[in-house]
């Protein structure tokens, strides 16, 4: 997809759709419990997005993890997460086969399953 086509993507759902960019997975440069806010994450989902993350990354953060601390594709891994565990019904990832090995693809797929059903629309965009 050419940048001009992604531009009008972007544009086109902005208005209406959570936009998860791989290549800018995180808004803030301090914890996770400050990004989550971000999200509007309760305590239930925010829990589930740590069990998660460990599950899929194998590492264990916590709510004061800073995460300028975590690796490129542990970013994207949580940027999906709070984005999936959110209250958002609709929304845009761009880009996570980019930024993710297949195994880590396959288990954000498998989530994505479990968890769609609770969403409106979910659109993935490739690089």
């Amino acid at each position: 997809m050419t940048n001009s086509a992604l531009e009008t993507n972007i544009d086109k759902y902005s208005q209406t759709h959570l936009v998860c960019d791989a290549a800018y997975p995180l808004l803030t440069n301090s914890s996770l419990e400050e990004e989550a806010q971000l999200y509007n994450l309760e305590e239930k989902p925010l829990q589930q997005v740590l069990l998660h993350f460990y599950e899929i990354t194998g590492k264990t953060i916590t709510l004061k993890t800073e995460v300028t601390s975590l690796s490129g594709g542990q970013k994207v891994v949580l940027m999906f997460l709070l984005a999936i565990l959110s209250k958002a019904r609709n929304i845009v990832f761009i880009g996570l086969e980019v930024s993710l090995d297949s195994e880590r693809l396959a288990q954000l797929n498998k989530l994505l399953q479990e968890l769609s059903p609770h969403k409106n629309d979910i659109i993935i965009i490739g690089p």
